[in-house]
């Protein structure tokens, strides 16, 4: 008896849930005022129809927006350089800024020191402009082989190019793993 009690529970719920999710929202043109001290709200807004949001919140709640982004994650190999070794990767285009949040770099061993640096920079496409990140990080030695696997946190603007580059290796492989979001207009 308990488990009918249950089971006819369940699909009321169910049924409630179905309902709300099928609902397409209100008619077109009709405001929409969500009041939410608690919950994240999230608005999907397709940048290829873009709906005009506005938040109205007090300076003291402020509003945290956060962007679409795209995943991020390339390896490179650079084979015949001994001692400074730079793997470049595609430069980040234009209205996108690149968040890296992870690097790992593998380079064959050149020297018999136990650990050697590497890092991870933005350098710029056109001359004449600055780097606009540098973020080092060691490689140890593990049986011959330099290796590295670190978290950072990186921003590399659009026009940039991001490179890594490890000191008294031979040869180097780099991955650098992120997210691409838009950038301020």
């Amino acid at each position: 008896m308990n488990m009918v009690k249950v089971m006819l529970a369940a699909l009321a719920i169910a049924t409630s849930l179905a309902t709300v999710a099928d609902s397409a929202g209100p008619p077109s043109g009709l405001d929409v005022n969500v009041t939410n001290r608690n919950v994240p709200v999230i608005v999907n807004n397709p940048a290829s129809s873009p709906i005009p949001v506005t938040l109205g919140n007090a300076p003291s709640s402020p509003v945290v927006i956060r962007s679409a982004e795209t995943p991020y994650s390339i390896s490179k190999l650079r084979v015949g350089c001994v001692g400074n070794c730079t793997v470049s990767f595609p430069a980040v285009p234009e209205g996108k800024i690149l968040l890296v949040k992870h690097v790992t770099a593998e380079g064959s061993q050149a020297t018999d020191e136990p650990v050697v640096y590497g890092w991870l920079s933005g350098t710029p496409t056109v001359s004449g402009g600055e780097d606009t990140t540098t973020t080092s990080f060691p490689l140890t030695n593990a049986r011959g082989v330099f290796v590295a696997s670190v978290p950072v946190l990186a921003f590399i603007s659009a026009g940039h190019t991001p490179t890594v580059t490890a000191v008294l290796v031979q040869d180097l492989r780099a991955t650098i793993s992120g997210y691409l979001v838009d950038a301020a207009q």
